[in-house]
């Protein structure tokens, strides 16, 4: 039996997933019917996640593409743990309405957590309800539904921070288990995104320790919470990909760490809603996509309102108690992330060594991402300190909520009208008779000739990040619709970080005449290899 508080939570959620139908009933109701991108990262995504819950038989390895050398599946962004839960329960024929599905019911499920942390801040009941619904649509991660799809999970930070306060509250050995293997999950989701958690949890417990280092066992507890969520899920993630990663030469050094970092633009700039209208008078740009994580004219409203409360009345506020409360230590936590989001201090010519001495910071990269925490912390903060003054003048204040409630709703619909339109564009290819008849009956000609491995031409591998050959979108998703239906690995990569030693052997084959062709040498001249070429023309 539901008791009061899972009852409104699920008010919350009923109320999220009517919004989630409004805007995306077509792909919502009929999941395997669609791919949300049918180019790009977004079919090499589902390629990856489909062909290894079907054919492969190894939770690491995956035979798909870099043929004859295959490739662990962590570089494939092919959401490993998933795929291989789909693969095991035999549901890999369901499987791109699966993840369409956990992608979409993502949001009411972050509506839920979203609630109980307001709940925790003892918001009022109405507020909570509200504020979690408008803040889950005005989610940052909205964009990743049109190709990164591991990184889309819009609940993945509210399920962190309300497992960092039950950490806090309730049993740490209970909690600090379950948030070890919640974090384990994300990264066999996408490593990147269990990478941005556990930087919230570190920073938090940092934090926490520091300004609470006078209350007895605070630091060792936090020392505690720190190995079990931050250095437990980092190294089992570490280790085990290292024990089954057979691949040697892989780029330890990657560039991208001082690039697409988060500037205040990030925060403040719409990129879509009411505001685009007044944008170009003022001049005002809103930066590269992956950093966007705009706050909302929602939250601009409350802040002002709070800072001009807080400067009326400063002398009645004891800001020594405030600076000490769970609250700001989330909020002074998040404002840690969002510096290193900014590349803070690091950017600054004065700091650049620092990145060159610690090596394993230049594995951090499109730092933008990291402002996700800050989002989700920020705007919580200022809805629970306009919920603190409520009391105070009730009716002004509760008009300045709805009006930034109005304010949010104004600014997600058309964004969420976007990106729906966008992902019910392209009809399923992995289901067959969605498949041109030429390329169905190149499927056939493939399956019956028994051939061991595909060029598909134009050529494409990505990428080793010095040595690239970059192929066509149309090439691409032959190849890969080509390669599922047959069964038949390809030659052509698009994955991360691949090893130099194959790249080399792989673009080798492509190189002059008088460079020796290794790769044949290793593919050996038994192997039946099917040459296709479409009607994209080639350079010489």
């Amino acid at each position: 039996m539901l008791n009061k508080e899972n009852l409104y939570a699920l008010v919350a959620f009923s109320i999220s997933f009517l919004i989630l139908s409004f805007f995306y009933h077509e792909v919502l109701f009929h999941p395997n019917d669609y791919v949300f991108a049918s180019g790009g990262d977004g079919i090499k995504n589902y390629y990856t996640y489909l062909y290894h819950a079907k054919y492969d038989s190894s939770f690491f390895e995956f035979t798909g593409m870099n043929y004859p050398f295959q490739e662990n599946i962590v570089f494939t962004d092919a959401h490993p743990m998933l795929s291989y839960v789909v693969g095991q329960l035999g549901l890999a024929v369901y499987g791109i309405g699966i993840v369409n599905s956990l992608m979409l019911i993502s949001y009411p499920i972050s509506t839920v957590f979203l609630y109980k942390i307001l709940k925790h801040f003892k918001v009022n009941l109405v507020w909570s309800i509200c504020a979690a619904v408008v803040l889950t649509f005005m989610a940052p991660q909205v964009f990743r539904l049109t190709g990164h799809f591991s990184m889309s999970y819009v609940f993945a930070v509210p399920i962190m921070w309300y497992l960092l306060i039950k950490t806090t509250t309730s049993s740490p050995l209970k909690w600090n288990i379950i948030t070890s293997i919640y974090l384990i999950i994300f990264f066999f989701t996408h490593p990147y995104l269990g990478l941005i958690l556990t930087v919230f949890s570190l920073s938090y417990w940092l934090v926490n320790s520091w300004i609470n280092r006078k209350i007895k066992g605070t630091i060792k507890q936090g020392i505690i919470n720190i190995v079990f969520q931050v250095a437990l899920p980092i190294l089992a993630f570490q280790i085990l990909v290292m024990l089954n990663d057979p691949h040697v030469g892989r780029l330890n050094n990657p560039a991208g760490f001082f690039d697409m970092y988060a500037t205040l633009k990030s925060l403040l700039v719409a990129h879509h809603g009411p505001v685009l209208a007044i944008k170009p008078l003022f001049g005002l740009q809103s930066g590269n996509w992956e950093s966007w994580s705009y706050i909302g004219l929602g939250t601009m409203l409350y802040g002002l309102f709070i800072v001009g409360y807080v400067l009326n009345n400063r002398k009645k506020i004891v800001f020594r108690a405030f600076f000490k409360t769970p609250l700001f230590v989330f909020f002074t936590a998040a404002f840690i992330v969002l510096l290193f989001a900014m590349c803070i201090p690091f950017r600054w010519d004065v700091f650049k060594w620092i990145v060159n001495l610690f090596g394993p910071l230049k594995q951090f990269r499109v730092l933008g991402r990291f402002t996700w925490i800050f989002f989700y912390v920020f705007t919580v903060f200022v809805i629970v300190l306009l919920n603190k003054i409520r009391d105070k003048n009730n009716s002004i204040v509760n008009a300045v909520f709805f009006i930034g409630i109005t304010l949010f709703i104004l600014e997600f619909k058309p964004t969420h009208e976007v990106v729906s339109s966008q992902i019910s564009q392209s009809v399923n290819p992995f289901k067959i008779e969605n498949v041109d008849s030429d390329l169905n009956g190149l499927i056939n000609i493939t399956k019956n000739g028994n051939y061991d491995a595909i060029i598909f031409l134009p050529f494409s591998h990505l990428s080793s990040e010095s040595m690239m050959i970059l192929g066509s979108e149309k090439s691409s998703f032959e190849s890969l619709v080509l390669s599922y239906h047959s069964n038949t690995p390809l030659f052509n990569t698009m994955s991360s970080r691949t090893s130099l030693v194959e790249a080399i052997h792989m673009i080798n084959l492509f190189s002059p005449e008088y460079i020796e062709k290794s790769l044949a040498k290793i593919v050996g001249s038994d192997k039946k290899i099917l040459l296709v070429k479409n009607n994209d023309g080639l350079d010489k």
